[in-house]
């Protein structure tokens, strides 16, 4: 039993800015919607998430998430002049001198190529080193973007979230 993994491209969709959440609900998670799927009726509803324990039978298990969004997205410029976005998705091994290799999603990408270099502002720069299916390996250089898990990256700041 196999599977075969996703195009990423079927994720990109327009999601425009004010539905993003920006903050936590000021009356608690509580009060947070849930959208439940009925299967059978291929139907769904929307409910609060305190009405979650409704919709268990014996045996269900309820997995937690407890991670926490790291907001690492900037705004490169291409040599050319162009801004592209960039999400990291994380460091690949560790610092070397004022060099980190980090892992990334670029948008749009079309006309990137290995060796380009991007301005990220604050001093710091992105050359691309590699391709892997919509990933790209990516030598940041200039400040360390710091991503700790409680205050994601200083990038540049033209970029959104």
């Amino acid at each position: 039993m196999g599977f075969t993994l996703a195009d990423l491209t079927e994720f990109n969709y327009e999601l425009p800015r004010e539905l993003i959440a920006q903050e936590a609900l000021p009356r608690g998670r509580e009060f947070a919607r849930l959208l439940v799927l009925d299967r059978r009726k291929k139907d769904f509803q929307e409910r609060k998430f305190s009405e979650i324990a409704d919709f268990f039978r014996a045996g269900d298990v309820l997995v937690l998430n407890d991670t926490r969004v790291r907001p690492a997205r900037a705004i490169g410029v291409k040599p050319g002049g162009g801004e592209v976005e960039i999400l990291f998705l994380g460091p690949v091994g560790g610092r070397t001198g004022d060099r980190e290799e980090w892992k990334a999603l670029i948008h749009p990408a079309r006309r990137l190529k290995a060796g380009a270099v991007l301005d990220l502002g604050d001093d710091r720069r992105a050359r691309l080193i590699s391709k892997e299916g919509a990933e790209w390996r990516l030598e940041v250089d200039g400040p360390s973007l710091g991503c700790r898990p409680d205050r994601g990256p200083a990038l540049h700041p033209g970029a959104p979230g």
